[in-house]
């Protein structure tokens, strides 16, 4: 995967994720405890929602709510992705998924929405920890599963806000 991403710290609840030529970039089912916008640069990209599929072409945007379970999928494209902080009403601790997902399935993707946000300021180690997952194979293995990449290339492509000269 090629592609370039940065994290607009200065506006708080927002991150913003941009890939640049993303070859074949695809997703397990997943959600998300935010807000998730996408917007098409170029290129083509394709979504499911259950049997539903929405296909987007270049100029498009997709607005997808907190809890809805999705995969993305399709060839070359470029984009940029927002995530927004819900409004307190949006993803309950206890609430479920508007699709369908197993109790397991969805225990997992809660901790692995976090660790996409501890990953900004812990090590990898240290959130799959934090987090309960057996080990950080285990962690690394879902977390690819659910967002097509390792937590190493999330870390990388995303950057850390950890202070410099810190080694947390």
């Amino acid at each position: 995967m090629k592609a370039r991403s940065f994290t607009i710290d200065d506006l708080d609840g927002v991150e913003v994720h941009t890939g640049v030529d993303v070859d074949d970039y695809v997703t397990a089912w997943h959600f998300h405890d935010e807000w998730q916008l996408v917007h098409l640069l170029a290129g083509a990209r394709s979504f499911a929602f259950g049997s539903r599929r929405v296909d987007l072409a270049r100029g498009s945007t997709l607005v997808i709510p907190p809890g809805i379970v999705h995969r993305g999928f399709g060839g070359r494209a470029s984009f940029v992705m927002w995530y927004l902080a819900p409004d307190s009403s949006a993803l309950a601790p206890g609430a479920r998924p508007r699709v369908a997902m197993s109790p397991r399935a969805y225990r997992i993707q809660h901790r692995l929405n976090a660790a996409r946000r501890l990953l900004h300021h812990e090590t990898i180690t240290d959130v799959a920890a934090a987090l309960g997952f057996a080990d950080q194979s285990h962690f690394g293995r879902q977390f690819r599963r659910a967002f097509g990449l390792t937590p190493g290339e999330f870390v990388k492509l995303h950057g850390s806000r950890r202070k410099a000269g810190t080694s947390r």
